[in-house]
């Protein structure tokens, strides 16, 4: 039997592990979002007034937490938030636990009635992704719509760490949710 020479064995392990590691890269890379533990709730989002009204705010969406930490990112993609703490609207908007916005189903610059409308709502301790919520909005009369929670959920720690959620992460998560 012929002997293999310590240059060959030493070029072996690096082509293996050279070959290990790209394949372990990869699969970090390629995890996928339902390798995430999350908790579904029901008490994140609270929505009321979803009527017309007259000189009262309607269509609010109260955003709540325990932790005065959490910060939540509310994007809309039709129509816009009016801040009322801001006296100002927007289609991005950052709150603390128990804010409230309320919807207006109109866009500046046009008089057409908003048809669907979602709210993606992020929620973030620090750089830390920690939970999400998509809500649905659609019209019930030409002046007054109906908004549902379609799905809230927390991302809560393992082992005392927050787990690792990324931004393209959560947009796939929430983008699954929108097309059920």
């Amino acid at each position: 039997m012929k002997k293999i020479g310590t240059k060959w064995i030493v070029v072996i392990l690096a082509v293996v592990l050279i070959i290990s590691g790209g394949l372990m890269a990869f699969s970090m890379n390629n995890q996928n979002d339902d390798d995430k533990t999350e908790v579904e709730t029901k008490d994140m989002v609270e929505l009321h007034t979803w009527f017309f009204t007259s000189g009262i705010p309607n269509n609010a969406i109260v955003v709540k937490h325990d932790d005065e930490n959490v910060t939540f990112e509310c994007i809309v993609d039709q129509g816009q938030f009016w801040v009322y703490d801001l006296q100002q609207y927007s289609k991005h908007v950052k709150l603390k636990p128990n804010n409230t916005i309320y919807w207006h189903g109109w866009e500046n610059g046009s008089d057409e009635i908003i048809q669907h409308a979602f709210v993606d709502i992020i929620l973030k301790v620090e750089d830390n992704i920690i939970g999400y919520a998509v809500i649905e909005i659609i019209p019930t009369t030409p002046l007054a719509y109906m908004a549902s929670v379609l799905k809230s959920a927390f991302f809560p720690k393992v082992q005392g760490e927050y787990q690792t959620i990324t931004g393209e992460q959560i947009a796939n998560i929430v983008e699954q949710i929108k097309n059920k």
